[in-house]
């Protein structure tokens, strides 16, 4: 039995179903695809709109279980796809893309239908004191599978990311890239201290011994674990980089734990938080020992600062367009103060967190 989509907007308050469906009919030229199930948003979106669906009379690769991302930015969106695809093209693992749509097309913003992954996040959900074992547990593990997945990402050659990034209009390819955009992001956002932040940390940069296609967001609820297979999904933030700007990432994340915990929990877990961060670091160090560079103090000091910057240049965003309200429990909010502070300390001023 086929759901044929109703009229209104799906539970999640986003794309209308008839919208939806219309936009994938016309753009795989398949006017009997419909809906096998009704469309439920899956958790964990802060930038697209992610949906799960089975599909039913369309192409084989279209047929059953899919996720479709509907993405607010079209430049965003065709980074994302163009790194998906090469990632998987090189054997990584990660959700194969069976089909995109651009602006122009029915919904108006971008999208891309991809295969589902059945895997879960390898962390569980925190609620009372039952879960502190299970997390206990799964702090155990969770140093040595981000340090695997980092290094087998690390591994693959970014040469032909980057001339496919190159190639794309005003695309950003690397850290250059980013600090330029987030300078000029930041003066948007009336933030002036972000923007002189970023421009001078251009005249800083590390040098480099090594780049490689770097997630930009490699944490664990990014991790879908299936078996023994672990998927990296959201490569919304991909750029080809010193491997440096994905450790510093997850160091940094994983040490603050930016995670809704009891209050009874919580110094408990920011404890475990940050001893898992550095046996991290000291895994990849085992696994990829040519990445001894990548590994230095002032190196990730510097990269963690560039996360800093683009996390608050995002929050002052949200503050200028009056949105921020909306983005309760995101975890650049919780972590905000202590960016602050890190960026401050590298480039030698008083930095807002807000």
């Amino acid at each position: 039995m086929s759901y044929a989509g109703g009229e209104g907007a799906l539970a999640s308050g986003g794309t209308p179903e008839r919208e939806l469906l219309e936009a994938l009919r016309a753009v795989a030229g398949t006017p009997a695809l419909r809906f096998a199930s009704k469309p439920q948003r899956m958790t964990g979106g802060f930038w697209a709109e992610i949906l799960a669906v089975r599909l039913e009379g369309g192409p084989p690769e279209l047929n059953g279980e899919v996720v479709i991302r509907v993405m607010p930015d079209a430049d965003g969106a065709t980074r994302e796809i163009v790194v998906q695809r090469e990632v998987v093209r090189q054997g990584f693992l990660a959700p194969r893309v069976l089909l995109t749509g651009d602006a122009d097309d029915a919904l108006g913003r971008p999208f891309v239908v991809m295969d589902r992954i059945r895997g879960r996040p390898p962390i569980p959900e925190v609620q009372g004191t039952a879960a502190l074992a299970a997390l206990g547990r799964a702090a155990a593990r969770l140093p040595g599978l981000l340090a695997q997945t980092s290094a087998r990402l690390h591994a693959l050659d970014p040469a032909p990311l980057r001339s496919k990034l190159e190639a794309l209009d005003g695309g950003v390819v690397d850290v250059t890239d980013l600090l330029s955009l987030l300078a000029d992001r930041a003066a948007a956002a009336e933030r002036p201290d972000l923007a002189e932040a970023a421009t001078g940390m251009l005249r800083t940069k590390p040098i480099s011994e090594r780049e490689a296609i770097c997630h930009g967001d490699l944490h664990p609820f990014n991790l879908l674990v299936d078996g023994e297979r672990v998927y990296l999904v959201d490569w919304t933030v991909s750029l080809v980089a010193d491997p440096a700007f994905d450790l510093a990432f997850t160091a940094l994340t994983m040490a603050a734990a930016p995670i809704a915990v009891a209050r009874s929990l919580r110094g408990t877990v920011r404890a475990i938080a940050r001893q898992g961060s550095q046996r991290f670091l000291r895994r990849y160090r085992r696994l990829a020992p040519q990445a001894e560079a990548s590994l230095a103090d002032k190196t990730l000091e510097w990269y963690t600062a560039v996360h800093c910057l683009r996390a608050l240049v995002e929050v002052a965003e949200w503050i200028r367009a009056g949105t921020v309200d909306t983005k309760t429990g995101h975890p650049w909010l919780v972590m905000a103060p202590q960016m602050a502070v890190h960026l401050g300390a590298l480039v030698g001023e008083e930095i807002r967190p807000m």
